[in-house]
C-alpha cells in the first residue's frame, strides 16, 4: 500500500471542496489568537475556558478525554443560553472528532489542536475536513504496513465500509442485493462471523495484492443501474484531485 499506488493516490485524493488554502488559513489565524503550533497550545485552559466555559485543569495539557467531556456536557440544561449551547456543541463536535472521524490509537481522547477550529461555527463549516480524515487514515494504514504496529488509528468506521467492496477476499456478502450505496449491504447481516487478528489480515490482504483487488466497484453495470443521478453526474464538476491535508500530515 505504497503512497505511490496510483489506485490508492486516486482513491484517497478525490476530495470534495477547499483544501490547502482554507486549511491552511485558519492554522494561521488561530495560531495568532492562540499562540499554538501543531501539536501544542500555549495557553490550553484559557481556549477551553473561552470554548468550552470550563477546563479539565490550569495547567499545561493537549488533549481532552472523553469521560470528561460526558461528565461535562451530556445533559444540557433546559434554561440554556445561546452561547451554553455552542459551547455543548464544541463539546460533543470534539468527541465526534475524536472518537469517530480522527481518532488516535488510544481512543479515549481528543487532540486540543481541532477545537480552535471550532470557534466560529460558521466557518467550521467551510474547513475541509473530509479531506483531513483522508488524510489522517491514509497515515495510519501507512504507518501499521510495518508488522511490528499493533494498533491503528483513524477513521476505521469509513476504513471497513470501503474495504468490503475493494478486497472482497475479506468477507463475501454475495447472499444481499446491490443497494446504494453499498455500506448498506451491511445493515441487516454483516456476513462476518469472528473477526481474524491483525496479523491474518495483514497476510490476506499481501496475498491478493494485486488480482484480489477491485478498485472501482461503483463502476460495474449492475452498480451503476441503482444509483441515482446525483452520485455520478456531473463529477468533473465537484472533484477534484488536490492534497489531503491534518494539520502536519499532507498526502
Amino acid at each position: 500500500m505504497a503512497s505511490r499506488d496510483p489506485h490508492i493516490s486516486f482513491a484517497v485524493r478525490r476530495v470534495y471542496r477547499h483544501s490547502r488554502g482554507c486549511c491552511n488559513t485558519a492554522r494561521a489565524s488561530h495560531r495568532r489568537e492562540y499562540g499554538h503550533g501543531v501539536s501544542s497550545i500555549s495557553r490550553p485552559a484559557t481556549l477551553c475556558n473561552e470554548l468550552l466555559g470550563r477546563s479539565p485543569s490550569q495547567g499545561k495539557f493537549t488533549s481532552l478525554r472523553f469521560s470528561w467531556l460526558h461528565a461535562n456536557f451530556e445533559h444540557l440544561p433546559s434554561i440554556a443560553n445561546e452561547w451554553e449551547v455552542m459551547q455543548a456543541v464544541r463539546a460533543y463536535i470534539m468527541h465526534l472528532i475524536g472518537g469517530v472521524l480522527m481518532p488516535d490509537a488510544n481512543g479515549s481522547k481528543v487532540h486540543l489542536m481541532y477545537l480552535p477550529l471550532l470557534s466560529n461555527l460558521d466557518n467550521t463549516r467551510s474547513y475541509s475536513w473530509g479531506s483531513a480524515v483522508l488524510a489522517m487514515l491514509y497515515r495510519e494504514l501507512c504507518r501499521t504496513i510495518d508488522p511490528s504496529a499493533v494498533d491503528i488509528g483513524g477513521c476505521l468506521i469509513l476504513l471497513q465500509s470501503w474495504a468490503p467492496y475493494r478486497m472482497p477476499f475479506l468477507a463475501s456478502i454475495s447472499h444481499q442485493s446491490y443497494v446504494f450505496p453499498l455500506v448498506n449491504r451491511w445493515s441487516t447481516n454483516p456476513g462476518i462471523g469472528r473477526s481474524p487478528t491483525v496479523p491474518i489480515y495483514r497476510l490476506m490482504i499481501e496475498n491478493h495484492a494485486e488480482e484480489g483487488f477491485i478498485w472501482m466497484p461503483y463502476s460495474a453495470s449492475k452498480i451503476m443501474a441503482i444509483m441515482p443521478s446525483f452520485a455520478h453526474v456531473h463529477s468533473n464538476l465537484w472533484c477534484i484531485s488536490a492534497p489531503s491535508i491534518n494539520f502536519n500530515v499532507v498526502d
